[in-house]
C-alpha cells in the first residue's frame, strides 16, 4: 500500500474520491493566502474482510481483516458495518499487521455488504473494499437417529473395543448433510457431507470405563443445524488389566481422613513378544520408585510437580448420579502417598478437569460443563481448599482445552467455530481470574496446549481438513509471531509441547507417535516416529533427550503405557512400557526424575537406572 497524505482546511479534513481505472485518488484542499492549493495522492484501499460469502439466516459466520503494516501509525481501530443496519463500535487498540476477526448472523435473507472501517493513530479514517454476502432462508435438518450396541460388552470387556453406530437424518429441502458427532468422552467428529436420507456407519472406541451418551446433529449444506439425537451407551473395563494391590481410600474425603496410600503393583505375567510393531528387540518394563494408583472410579490425567509435590487432575465417576465430578489430588514426590484428594462438588452439571498449573501456591484447574458449552476455572490453595471457581460461558462450537502461566498470569488455549472452518483461541487472565485479554486468530486450526518461555506463548494443535500439525508463537500481548504446519498424508493431530534452548518440540499421533523439532524462528528441523502402531501424548527435556509418552497397542491389552527415548537429533535411543492397560498422559522433571501419569496412576521413574538395549527397527 502506498503512503497515505491528509491535509487541512483549518481544522477539518477534506477527502473526495476521483475514480480512475488503476487506483483511487485522494483529493484535499486546503486556503493559503487566498488561494486554494490542491494535492492529489494515490492510495490503494484496502481489500474486503475475508469469510464466507454464503449463509443461511440465524447462523453466525466469522469474518477477519489485516490491519495495516505501518508500525508508525499505531494504534489501530476498527468498526465493523454488517449490511443490515448493524455495525459495532469502535474496537481496538490493535497493533499493525494485526489479524482482527468478528462474528455476525443476520435475520433475514438478502445480500449484504461487509465493510470494515480504519482509523489510526496518524488521524487518517478509511474503509475497506466491500464483501458480498448472499443469505438464504433454509430449513433445517431431522433430529438424527442413532442405531448401536445396546451394550457395550465383548469378550475382552468394553474398554479399547471398537463399536460402529449408523446416524441418519432427513434434509426437508433435499439438501446434502454432515454430522457432528459427540462421543461423551471428550472427543468429537465431523463427518463430510452425504446425501439426505442416506444411513452413515462411524465407529468409535473408548478408553475408560462408564455410561457415556453419544450425541449427534446434521447441519444441510447452508449451514442449518438440527436439535442433537442422543444414545446412551455403556462401557465396561477390560479383562486384561494389570493386577494392583493398595488399601482403599476411606469413603470419608474430608483431607484430615485420608489415609496415606501405600502401593504394592503386582505385574501380570503378559507375553511381551506380542507387542506390535516391527522391531527385533522386546520393549523393557518401566520400574518406578513408587507407583500411585487412582481410586477405583477416578480418572487420572494431567501432572504438574511444585514444592516437591504432584498435582493431579481428573475427575471421579458417580455411577448413581452418571455423571463425573471434577478432582484434585496432592502426591507426595518422595513416596508416592496421597496427601489429600479434593472432588470439586460445584456443579450440577457433568464436568472433568481438562489441564493444571501450579504457581504462587495457587492450583489452577479448568475443565467443561458437558450439558452446556461453558467452562469452568477453578483456584484452590495448596491445602486442596477451594478458594474460588468462575463460569466461563461460550458460544456453541467452542472449547477451551490447555492452561499455561508466566507465574504472573494465566493463558488459557482453545478454538472458537465449527471444524474445519475453527480460529484458534487464547485468553489472558490475572491470578484471579479475570480477564485481561480474549484473542482470536485466522481460522483453519485448534490449539489443544500452550507453554510460556522468555515472554513467547508456544501452542500446538491440529488444522481442519486434512488434519495436520500446527504451531503457533505469539507475544505475551496475543500478537502473532508465526504459525507453521507440518504432516504427512494420514492424520497428524499435536497434543504436547516443550521449549528447551533454542527449540521447539511437539509430539501427537499420526498413526504412530510423531515428534518434531523447530527453533523458535519457526525454522523446521526434523521429524519423527518409533515406527510402532500407537501415538503420542506429551513430550519433556531433560539432559540431552527427548523423553515422549502416550500408548502402544498389543495383543493382550489393546493399549499399553509407553516410555520413548529420543536423542535430540532425533535418533530412537529406547522404549520402555508400564503397568496397566492405559495411556501416558503427562510427563513432569523434577529434580532428576520423572513423573509420568495415565489414566490409572502417577509414578515416578528415574531416567538414568535403564540400560539403552531396548531399541525397535524402524520400518
Amino acid at each position: 500500500m502506498k503512503k497515505r497524505k491528509y491535509l487541512l482546511i483549518g481544522a477539518v479534513v477534506v477527502t473526495l474520491l476521483l475514480s480512475t481505472s488503476s487506483s483511487i485518488g485522494l483529493l484535499t484542499s486546503y486556503k493559503k493566502e487566498d488561494k486554494a492549493i490542491i494535492e492529489v495522492f494515490n492510495y490503494d484501499p484496502p481489500g474486503p474482510p475475508s469469510g464466507p460469502t454464503e449463509g443461511v439466516v440465524n447462523v453466525s459466520y466469522t469474518y477477519c481483516v489485516d490491519l495495516p503494516d505501518e508500525v508508525s501509525c499505531e494504534p489501530y481501530f476498527v468498526i465493523w458495518v454488517w449490511g443490515d443496519g448493524d455495525m459495532s463500535e469502535w474496537l481496538g487498540p490493535y497493533k499493525a499487521e494485526e489479524t482482527v476477526c468478528a462474528n455476525h448472523s443476520w435475520s433475514e435473507p438478502g445480500s449484504y455488504a461487509i465493510k470494515v472501517g480504519f482509523k489510526d493513530g496518524c488521524g487518517r479514517e478509511y474503509w475497506t473494499d466491500p464483501l458480498i454476502v448472499n443469505i438464504s432462508d433454509n430449513r433445517p435438518p431431522s433430529t438424527p437417529t442413532i442405531k448401536g450396541p445396546p451394550k457395550a460388552r465383548p469378550i475382552y470387556g468394553g474398554v479399547g473395543e471398537e463399536y460402529e453406530f449408523t446416524i441418519r437424518s432427513v434434509d426437508p429441502d433435499g439438501d446434502n448433510i454432515k454430522y457432528i458427532v459427540d462421543w461423551g468422552d471428550g472427543s468429537w467428529i465431523e463427518t463430510s457431507y452425504y446425501p439426505s436420507g442416506e444411513n452413515v456407519t462411524l465407529k468409535h472406541t473408548w478408553y475408560q470405563q462408564g455410561t457415556y451418551t453419544v450425541k449427534a446433529k446434521a447441519k444441510d449444506i447452508h449451514g442449518a443445524e438440527s436439535d442433537w439425537g442422543t444414545m446412551p451407551i455403556p462401557i465396561r473395563g477390560s479383562k486384561y488389566l494389570y493386577q494392583t494391590k493398595s488399601k482403599k481410600l476411606s469413603n470419608d474425603y474430608s483431607k484430615n481422613n485420608i489415609p496415606k496410600l501405600e502401593i504394592e503393583t503386582q505385574y501380570n505375567n503378559l507375553n511381551k513378544n506380542e507387542i506390535l510393531n516391527q522391531g527385533n528387540n522386546e520393549p523393557g518394563m518401566i520400574n518406578p520408585m513408587w507407583i500411585s494408583k487412582a481410586d477405583d472410579l477416578d480418572i487420572y490425567d494431567d501432572i504438574r510437580v511444585y514444592e516437591d509435590y504432584v498435582y493431579v487432575s481428573g475427575g471421579e465417576w458417580d455411577p448413581e448420579e452418571e455423571k463425573v465430578n471434577p478432582i484434585v489430588c496432592k502426591i507426595d514426590t518422595t513416596d508416592g502417598s496421597l496427601i489429600w484428594r479434593t472432588p470439586l462438588l460445584l456443579f450440577e452439571d457433568r464436568a472433568r478437569v481438562y489441564d493444571i498449573q501450579v504457581f504462587n501456591q495457587g492450583i489452577y484447574v479448568i475443565g467443561p460443563l458437558e450439558k452446556t458449552t461453558n467452562f469452568f476455572l477453578c483456584k484452590l490453595d495448596i491445602n486442596g481448599d477451594i478458594s474460588w471457581h468462575k463460569i466461563i460461558t461460550t458460544e456453541k462450537y467452542q472449547r477451551l482445552y490447555g492452561i499455561a502461566t508466566d507465574n504472573t498470569y494465566l493463558y488459557i488455549c482453545g478454538m472458537k467455530g465449527l471444524h474445519p472452518d475453527q480460529n484458534p483461541r487464547i485468553i489472558k487472565m490475572d491470578s484471579e481470574g479475570n480477564e485481561v485479554w480474549d484473542k482470536t486468530y485466522k481460522p483453519g486450526y485448534v490449539i489443544y496446549e500452550i507453554v510460556i518461555d522468555n515472554n513467547f506463548i508456544y501452542g500446538v494443535g491440529s488444522t481442519g481438513n486434512p488434519q495436520d500439525f500446527v504451531l503457533m508463537k505469539i507475544d505475551l500481548e496475543g500478537t502473532q509471531i508465526w504459525n507453521r504446519t507440518c504432516g504427512g498424508p494420514e492424520v497428524e493431530i499435536a497434543s504436547g509441547i516443550t521449549v528447551k534452548d533454542d527449540y521447539v518440540y511437539a509430539i501427537g499421533l499420526g498413526g504412530y507417535d510423531y515428534l518434531v523439532k523447530y527453533d523458535k524462528d519457526g525454522e523446521f528441523q526434523w521429524e519423527t516416529n518409533a515406527g510402532i502402531h500407537g501415538n503420542g501424548n506429551d513430550v519433556v527435556i531433560h539432559d540431552g533427550y527427548a523423553y515422549t509418552t502416550g500408548q502402544i497397542y498389543s495383543k493382550y491389552t489393546w493399549w499399553e503405557v509407553v516410555l520413548f527415548k529420543y536423542d535430540l537429533e532425533s535418533n530412537l535411543i529406547s522404549y520402555l512400557t508400564g503397568p496397566s492397560s492405559s495411556s501416558g498422559r503427562d510427563l513432569e522433571i523434577y529434580d532428576d526424575y520423572l513423573y509420568l501419569s495415565s489414566f490409572d496412576y502417577v509414578l515416578k521413574y528415574d531416567m538414568y537406572q535403564n540400560p539403552d538395549n531396548n531399541k525397535p527397527d524402524k520400518p
